[in-house]
């Protein structure tokens, strides 16, 4: 017998496995490591954090309001956060689950194609002091950062998504026009936002920004597609973790690692989605 959780309690659960995941877990290291008097570590711990905690409290309030207003549904509730397939029906026939590991295995796939064509990561990240290990490290870079950065992108995109929806009630605006606005001008609002947010990590360097563009551009249109911010986090870590990885451990442990992770992971969905690989489609 499937265990039926509400969407709602399901939204819940996620906003807290995420704060832990990004945020106990990365303060517990500098606690471990009687670091938080350092003050690089502590401003970014501060800065990241604080975009954590707003940034789902935000969200939250975004994706509970949104369902509470019923004046209009017209143009659905959906701004990424978790509204499966409300956009594109395909992805509706999947759970939070399925999305969740098929992603867990689709972009390390992506960027360790990436890694071994000397692509680089496509945003920037940040490497402990030496008094952490190489593994601390990478899971403060790797969980914290990248977590923090797409609550408040998150954020952002539902505040953003209302104004749309308010823009296309007053001028009564179809509802395809209305997708054709929220895949086309949110994702080119966001690139630019993030262009924004990392004009500190590549100051004065166009190619830097024009990638982080590129990628957060192309982020929220599979956000917005899918219609789950855990997607997006895996995509973000996996970037931010390829990237340290590859500064903090030799190729060859990169790549033992990754594929060892990717097999297991591939041998766990074939075992627990036997038959439905691509989806139930009773759920479309």
């Amino acid at each position: 017998m499937v265990m039926k959780i509400p969407k709602d309690v399901s939204a819940l659960f996620i906003i807290g496995l995420t704060l832990f995941i990004g945020f106990i877990i990365p303060i517990t290291l500098v606690l471990g490591n009687q670091e938080i008097s350092n003050p690089d570590i502590l401003f970014r711990l501060n800065l990241f954090s604080t975009l954590l905690i707003i940034g789902s409290i935000g969200t939250g309030a975004v994706y509970f309001g949104r369902k509470l207003w019923k004046g209009d549904n017209k143009y659905g509730d959906s701004f990424g956060f978790f509204n499966i397939g409300e956009k594109v029906k395909f992805f509706k026939r999947f759970t939070a689950t399925q999305l969740t590991l098929y992603s867990l295995i689709g972009f390390p796939i992506l960027f360790l194609i990436s890694r071994s064509l000397n692509v680089g990561g496509f945003t920037g990240s940040f490497v402990l002091p030496q008094q952490f290990s190489p593994g601390e490290s990478l899971v403060f870079s790797s969980l914290l950062i990248p977590i923090a950065e797409e609550y408040m992108s998150i954020f952002v995109t539902g505040i953003l998504v209302l104004a749309l929806i308010f823009i296309a009630i007053r001028f009564k605006m179809s509802k395809d026009d209305f997708n054709t606005w929220y895949f086309g001008l949110i994702p080119i609002l966001i690139g630019f936002f993030a262009i924004i947010w990392h004009g500190s990590a590549y100051p004065g360097s166009d190619v830097g920004l024009t990638i982080v563009f590129i990628f957060w551009w192309v982020k929220t249109i599979i956000l917005l597609a899918t219609g789950l911010i855990l997607v997006a986090i895996i995509m973000h870590i996996g970037n931010n973790f390829f990237l340290d990885f590859g500064r903090l451990f030799s190729n060859n442990v990169v790549f033992g690692f990754t594929i060892g992770i990717i097999l297991l992971l591939v041998l766990i969905a074939s075992v627990v989605y036997k038959g439905r690989i691509l989806g139930d489609k009773s759920r479309k």
